[in-house]
């Protein structure tokens, strides 16, 4: 065989072989390519789906992170409705978010879920145990209790400290599953170099979306706070624009620069005002005073702080304004100062009261003339009095302020007896007479009270001669009998004089309104006037004075109505006033069937006084001697310890004298006897009444 035909088939052969080595070795790249490709392309899905789980664990985290954020921010906006609404709405996305991550575990191997699904429901756990304290916060509030909304604070920061770490610990798990499958990928892909840098891919595929998620994140929290400083910007224009005035402080006063334009707008305050004390001591000395000794009242601690802060002024005048103030508790330390402008509201409640006073006193008017001209006649000399140049004693002053003051109620004048009240009241405090500008006020105030009295009465007329149906009946009967013409003279010119009983009737009002004043049951009076008729000039005043023991019957006497229903008595009181005339004198009775009084009580202020207390005539003396009261402190109805000096003093005047009688739980008698010239008891046929003890 010729070399040429021998080799010919070998090149073949080896062409062949080199073909398929080389075909061979092309399949093997492709084979290794594609499966490098598959590596790879299982390595990007796992990366992916790994990335996702960990994308989802990162939210649920956020998502409980900011569901905590609405127990938090309730304290400082105090929107319970919104924020309850916002921790809602953020429950529902975390409970959706954790039933996907939930659904995704479910799809791996048993042993895989056993690692992770028991640290993600502990997670949702502790999540729900954070929604919970969260709701708890909103009812604290709802209840105005911050402190238990507070220790739920610290119980909801705790569980949602919790879910963080339990998440955490999941993503970890997550971490060390992750590592393992990569673990295996590259023992698999062991020697094939390109592998390390499909997982350097990986690698940097996974720190590209860390980066990109970062960026995202700065991206939102930018658009967040941009948000925030927007709402705050509007919620300032919004408070400047209000009405109310608000501010915080703390409890040593002291303003923070946080507060609306308004607020300094109603308190004119200045930019040295460091503390809302010293803002309101330009305007009101002695409300700073009051708000410097709440403030540190409530510091001491001693009373539960929203308790403390309503011990503080609620009402301040500045200038021309008539402010409220209210204040709201913020924690343990600070405090809200809300301050409104009432003045419309004060304006329209004295226009109101003046309103009221003015129809009380037409129906007076209308149903005794005569007592009300004879009332400002009285009144007015008693304010002038009050306001003369040589002003009277310290004692004869307070008698004719506070009769003043229980006759202006007597007609119906709440607002001047309450300014007598205040009047008195100060007088007390410093121990000394009204000053020139009180005196001032009163007299002012006395000439708006008579201008409008005068409106109201219209044209001046003389003395009306009034004669009830029963003496007109007698009158008749005694003319058509043959009566001696100088006796129906003499009973027709009685007349003219007063009829007791109108001011009897007005001293049973006075009773009345003043007992349902007090809160007790409406008293039931009973006017006996017995025909009695009185030279009106010469008894004015005794009555005018007698208003202050029918005050003091109702006030001490007659009891509140389940003490007397315990005692078995009826609940309503009841009160006798009666006149007669006999032997030339007049009779004037006042009974109860109160209490009766306390004459050990009366023997230990007399004794304080240095009266006399030997005899019963003594104890009676010392009811009516200035300053005697057994009352601890001064209402508006008595307590001062005058009223019963000016009755004193009018039956001085008119020669009279007194006897008290009094029987524990049954009641007391005011007997006044004086001699009266006139004893005009005008129907002799009347046979008079007297009340019993």
């Amino acid at each position: 065989m010729s070399p040429t035909s021998t080799s010919g088939p070998r090149s073949g052969l080896i062409y062949i072989a080199l073909a398929t080595l080389n075909v061979g070795g092309v399949l093997a790249a492709v084979l290794l390519c594609h499966t490098l490709v598959g590596r790879y392309r299982e390595s990007v899905e796992i990366s992916r789906v790994w990335a996702a789980r960990a994308a989802a664990v990162s939210e649920l985290s956020s998502k409980s992170t900011a569901s905590n954020a609405p127990g938090n921010d309730v304290f400082e906006n105090h929107d319970v409705p919104g924020e309850r609404a916002n921790l809602r709405r953020l429950v529902t996305e975390y409970e959706g978010l954790h039933r996907a991550a939930r659904a995704d575990l479910d799809t791996m191997s048993a042993a895989d879920r056993a690692q992770l699904v028991p640290q993600l429901e502990a997670a949702r756990g502790s999540f729900q145990s954070m929604v919970r304290e969260a709701e708890a916060i909103f009812t604290a509030f709802e209840r105005n209790n911050p402190e238990e909304a507070g220790r739920h604070m610290a119980t909801m920061d705790r569980a949602n400290a919790e879910v963080s770490e339990k998440l955490t610990a999941l993503r970890g798990r997550e971490a060390v599953m992750l590592q393992g499958i990569f673990a295996g990928e590259r023992a698999r892909a062991e020697g094939l170099g390109r592998f390390a840098w499909g997982l350097a891919g990986v690698v940097a595929l996974l720190v590209g979306v860390v980066l990109y998620y970062g960026r995202v994140m700065n991206r939102a929290m930018a658009a967040a706070q941009r948000l925030i400083q927007r709402r705050n910007d509007d919620m300032k224009r919004l408070l400047d624009n209000a009405a109310q005035g608000f501010a915080t402080m703390d409890l040593k006063g002291e303003l923070s620069s946080e507060r609306s334009a308004a607020f300094d707008r109603l308190l004119a305050t200045r930019p040295e005002h460091r503390t809302l004390p010293e803002a309101l001591r330009a305007h009101a000395p002695d409300v700073a005073s009051w708000m410097e000794m709440g403030l540190e009242s409530a510091r001491d601690g001693f009373l539960p702080l929203d308790i403390s802060l309503d011990q503080l002024p609620k009402r301040v005048r500045v200038g021309e304004r008539h402010l409220a103030l209210e204040y709201r508790p913020i924690g343990e330390t600070s405090v809200l100062c809300v301050v409104s402008d009432v003045t419309s509201d004060v304006a329209r409640e004295a226009a109101e009261a003046e309103q009221r006073e003015a129809m009380e006193v037409f129906g007076r008017i209308l149903k005794d003339r005569d007592g009300v001209v004879e009332f400002l006649a009285e009144a007015g000399e008693l304010v002038r009095g009050l306001t003369a140049a040589q002003p009277p004693s310290l004692p004869e002053e307070r008698r004719a302020l506070h009769t003043l003051k229980g006759n202006a109620a007597l007609f119906g004048l709440r607002g001047l007896s309450a300014h007598c009240h205040d009047l008195e009241t100060a007088s007390q405090e410093r121990e000394g007479a009204l000053t020139a500008a009180e005196r001032t006020e009163l007299s002012s105030r006395w000439e708006r009270t008579v201008a409008q009295m005068r409106r109201l009465l219209g044209e001046e007329r003389g003395r009306m001669i009034t004669v009830d149906e029963r003496e007109h009946a007698n009158i008749i009967e005694a003319v058509l009998s043959g009566a001696p013409a100088q006796t129906v003279a003499r009973r027709i010119a009685a007349w003219r004089m007063e009829a007791a009983e109108h001011r009897l009737e007005r001293i049973a009002t006075q009773a009345q309104r003043l007992s349902q004043t007090l809160g007790k049951p409406k008293v039931d009076v009973q006017v006996l006037p017995n025909g009695v008729r009185l030279e009106p000039d010469r008894w004015a005043r005794f009555f005018s004075e007698l208003v202050h023991v029918v005050r003091n019957a109702v006030d001490h006497g007659i009891e509140p109505a389940e003490e007397r229903v315990a005692q078995g008595k009826e609940a309503q009181g009841t009160l006798t006033v009666s006149t007669t005339t006999e032997n030339g004198r007049l009779r004037v009775v006042i009974a109860d069937d109160g209490r009766g009084i306390d004459w050990d009580r009366v023997r230990e202020k007399a004794d304080d006084l240095g009266i006399p207390t030997a005899t019963h005539q003594d104890l009676v003396a010392a009811l009516f001697v200035d300053g005697m009261t057994t009352r601890s402190e001064a209402t508006e109805t008595s307590g001062r310890g005058v009223g019963l000096a000016a009755v004193a003093q009018a039956l001085r005047d008119l020669d009279g004298r007194v006897d008290v009688t009094t029987e524990p739980q049954r009641g007391t008698q005011f007997r006044f006897s004086m001699p009266c010239p006139e004893v005009g008891a005008s129907s002799p046929s009347v046979t008079p009444s007297v009340p019993q003890a």
